[in-house]
């Protein structure tokens, strides 16, 4: 079948120039954002030589995405978007040339209100992004769109360490704030072409937001879903507090331990870059038929171990190769834990729970910047890298009996988004259509539709594998997601084939005026399953009942 993860993003750019360059502000965004994290870390360990000053300045970075972002899901549709970007273009651009005084130990302590300032910006952008993609891209579009956004962003993950590398080697880290200044203007100017909505007529005041909005998305990640949320955000939020002493460690490790100097951080980290774009490539294909649960667990479980693989490293291409294993396993994560949030929130209050769940993680990246530099200080840069890979793995560890039952707990919703076959469809009719889904189970070797018989049923399968036979040939098989029973219904004849449980297999089954509703409401649909289905049509009426 024909992969609609692959061809949707070249299709959702076609013509549309808002959404493109929504990207190129996007890419100059996260390009800038790259490329300053590292250069300011290595900037000022040069100047301070402490590692902890370096968690400070991470913490200083970190502390607006706890301070904002909580009150950014509700603000964002209440203000001139347009405006709004522009404005961040510019206040960056200001920070970054006023981050070219810092020299010395004595101009050292202007970096930490400019980086506040600066950082108090960038926050807002992400959550601008989201919400705007909608209004450019038609609904069942959307996917595709975010899955662009990943792609720039991973793209940007390597070229802006790299190219901060690059400034480091050639001691011009000044010149390289130049460029994220430039970068940040440039973005701003995207942004603000791409044409995004004005705001909204309305009598709400974005300055009055009540306490119970606020905490609405908070509520629903704590009690709701048997609190499968807080199993996923208790795993995250061990993820996240390497992402809090990540530089701290990275600048350490590079210079004390691996001895690659200061340029070794901006490879590591176009590295992890490296990784973050292949598992964006790979991620649509593991999360197909699998358990998103399963995958979420395997992606956080990799990471920290990967993490501890780093801390372990000799030198030389091992800490590369560990870099990109996190790379990718953080990639597994973020679209899994987006993809179970987006499976479980109503529509109404999506943002309110994405920006709790972010909210939460910020806390928990504030308390690994906090944490790193006094672990580095007591038991080097080595045993502190080991202490965050076990955090992870103990809330990894703590967090499964929750996620366990995730997908019982969510039904159908979220084993809905992983099948190629349903892929395209909407949130608001893959939620209306669950409902209509009934589940069957067969033993080893049960026959579950016979050739020549007549078709009434669409199945999907849930676990287990098929085999398809043509006349007593067997001619594929089918694993989880795979579907089978559509060519009947689509041209009305009989089973051409029948179908067989190779092992014990778990399916769905929609039935023939739910899958002909179906059709109808989605536009298109019909027309690519002929396509599909073409070569499986091979249809010359049998005799019947079988000869035996």
């Amino acid at each position: 079948m024909r992969s609609l993860t692959s061809a949707g993003p070249r299709r959702v750019l076609r013509g549309n120039r808002a959404l493109s360059l929504l990207l190129v502000g996007q890419a100059f965004s996260s390009l800038a954002d790259w490329l300053l994290a590292v250069v300011l870390s290595v900037l000022v360990y040069d100047v301070s030589h402490s590692g902890t000053t370096v968690a400070l300045l991470s913490f200083t970075r970190l502390v607006p995405y706890g301070l904002v972002l909580p009150w950014s899901g509700v603000v964002l549709d209440r203000i001139d978007r347009r405006l709004l970007v522009v404005a961040l273009g510019l206040g960056r651009a200001l920070c970054m040339l006023g981050l070219l005084v810092v020299h010395s130990p004595a101009t050292l302590p202007l970096a930490f209100p400019l980086v506040f300032v600066s950082s108090s910006l960038s926050c807002v952008l992400r959550p601008t992004v989201n919400a705007t993609i909608p209004s450019l891209v038609a609904e069942e579009q959307t996917v595709a769109a975010n899955s662009l956004v990943t792609l720039v962003d991973g793209v940007a993950h390597v070229l802006g360490p790299a190219l901060a590398g690059a400034f480091v080697l050639l001691h011009q880290t000044h010149s390289a704030l130049l460029v994220t200044a430039g970068a940040f203007l440039l973005s701003g100017g995207a942004f603000f072409y791409a044409r995004m909505p004005a705001r909204a007529e309305t009598d709400e005041s974005p300055v009055e937001i009540s306490l119970e909005e606020l905490l609405a998305g908070f509520r629903f990640v704590l009690r709701e879903n048997e609190r499968v949320l807080v199993g996923l955000t208790a795993t995250a939020a061990g993820l996240a507090l390497l992402a809090g002493g990540y530089y701290s460690l990275a600048v350490v490790l590079s210079t004390r331990s691996f001895h690659f100097g200061d340029q070794g951080v901006g490879w590591l980290d176009a590295v992890y870059g490296v990784g973050n774009f292949a598992g964006s490539l790979l991620v649509g294909v593991l999360l197909r038929g699998r358990r998103v649960a399963h995958l979420f667990i395997l992606g956080a479980a990799l990471s920290s171990l990967g993490v501890l693989a780093l801390a372990l490293s000799p030198g030389g291409p091992a800490p590369f190769l560990c870099i990109a294993v996190v790379g990718i396993a953080s990639v597994i994560v973020q679209v899994s834990g987006t993809t179970i949030l987006q499976a479980s929130a109503p529509r109404d209050m999506l943002a309110r729970v994405f920006t709790a769940f972010e909210a939460s993680l910020v806390v928990a990246t504030l308390v690994g910047a906090l944490a790193v530099g006094p672990l580095i200080r007591l038991a080097g840069p080595r045993l502190a890298a080991v202490s965050f890979a076990g955090a992870g793995f103990t809330l990894l560890l703590l967090s499964v009996p929750l996620l366990g039952p995730l997908e019982e707990v969510l039904g159908l919703r979220v084993f809905l988004r992983s099948v190629p076959l349903l892929a395209g469809l909407s949130r608001p009719l893959l939620d209306e259509l669950a409902p209509c889904f009934e589940t069957g189970r067969v033993a080893h070797g049960d026959t579950i539709v016979r050739e020549g018989e007549p078709g009434d049923k669409l199945y999907i399968i849930r676990r287990g594998q098929v085999e398809v036979s043509i006349r007593g040939r067997t001619v594929r098989r089918l694993g989880p997601a795979g579907y089978f029973g559509e060519v009947a219904l689509l041209r009305s004849v009989p089973r051409t084939a029948s179908v067989h449980a190779f092992t014990p297999t778990e399916f769905y089954t929609l039935d023939r005026d739910t899958f002909q509703t179906l059709l109808a409401q989605t536009h298109g649909l019909q027309p690519r399953l002929m396509r599909e289905t073409e070569h499986r049509y091979v249809y010359a009426p049998p005799a019947w009942p079988p000869e035996k």
